[in-house]
């Protein structure tokens, strides 16, 4: 059984704030809650198979600052990474994420689930790669 919450870590765009923990609720509030966190309206996206990644889905458009830690995890260190790589298909410059970004942890890969309905934990190594103390 799943339980009733599952730690994230929020990204802000801003490099001068800090990455922080954030336990979100599961369902509409939790879902509520994420897109407070995110300025609007929530998109998903997946670029490793234990995350996700939560993130404005307006927020270029809308003209949010880019997020530069997750847009370089993005381009240099998750498995999408690498998967460029191994295609000698380098991401075309102007790929960026903006905005503040919420990332959990994920335990399956189906694209046809409800909201949070697979996100867990945020994966231990996200720690270490956004510099936050446990």
């Amino acid at each position: 059984m799943l339980s009733t919450t599952f730690t994230v870590i929020v990204v802000p765009a801003d490099p001068a704030r800090p990455c922080r923990i954030v336990s979100v609720r599961r369902g509409d509030r939790g879902f509520r809650q994420v897109s407070e966190l995110v300025g609007g309206a929530v998109e998903e996206a997946v670029y490793d198979r234990d995350a996700l990644l939560y993130l404005n889905d307006s927020g270029r458009m809308l003209g949010f600052p880019v997020n530069e830690r997750i847009t370089q995890y993005v381009r240099n260190d998750s498995e999408a990474a690498e998967q460029h790589r191994q295609r000698h298909s380098p991401w075309p410059d102007d790929y960026v994420l903006c905005g503040d970004v919420v990332l959990a942890g994920s335990f399956a890969q189906a694209s046809d689930r409800a909201w949070a309905g697979d996100a867990c934990d945020v994966p231990e190594r996200f720690y270490r790669a956004f510099g936050v103390p446990r």
